[in-house]
């Protein structure tokens, strides 16, 4: 997935919201701005997760034809925002997909910070929301649209039927590595789908 800053989600600083005024990044297919916590964040999250991931901005004024981040007002720091991004994830989209988020403060704005997710491309596919609905990012606009061709919906559960098999053959792989008459435990943990290159050797 497209990362606009050049670093972790972790390591975001007030310095590196600029990059995305210099550099003009636009809503769209990867990214997704909004000034206060949006009633469809849960459509908003689950259609990065079906599609190809991407970065939902909290604390950003964006109105303007062009969708381009004008400044930086943030929300309000009281009321733990990272934990409702948490429940709304939890509550709203069934499975939870996989993210990452962090609160940047704004030191010009004393108590007021930008919420930054990254939500990765799901190796689990479909995400849910509540309403029963399966979303995806549109190339057209920035807005979730709900997904309802035949093919798309059967490339989504295919997906995770291969992601499945190849965690599957891992583990079949690594146990018949096991010498055979040596009482071993193996434990093997995959924290991320094996089609993202997360871990390093």
């Amino acid at each position: 997935m497209m990362n606009f800053f050049g670093k972790p989600v972790e390591l975001l600083e007030r310095s590196d919201l600029e990059i995305l005024a210099r550099n003009e990044i636009a809503e769209g297919l990867y990214m997704e701005y909004k000034e206060d916590f949006p009633h469809n964040l849960a459509k908003i999250v689950a259609s990065f997760a079906n599609t190809f991931g991407g970065w939902i901005l909290i604390g950003v004024d964006a109105r303007n034809p062009q969708n381009m981040p004008l400044s930086f007002p943030g929300i309000d720091l009281v009321g733990a925002p990272k934990d409702r991004l948490r429940h709304i994830w939890r509550d709203g989209i069934n499975p939870g997909p996989l993210f990452t988020s962090r609160l940047v403060d704004l030191s010009e704005s004393p108590g007021r910070g930008v919420l930054v997710a990254r939500i990765e491309e799901s190796g689990y596919p479909p995400h849910i929301t509540r309403d029963g609905r399966i979303y995806r990012r549109n190339s057209e606009g920035s807005d979730p649209v709900p997904e309802s061709d035949r093919y798309i919906l059967d490339r989504l559960f295919e997906k995770g039927r291969q992601n499945k098999g190849q965690v599957k053959a891992l583990i079949a792989q690594k146990l018949a590595e096991v010498e055979t008459g040596v009482p071993t435990i193996k434990v093997i943990i995959c924290p991320v789908p094996l089609s993202q290159n997360m871990i390093h050797p």
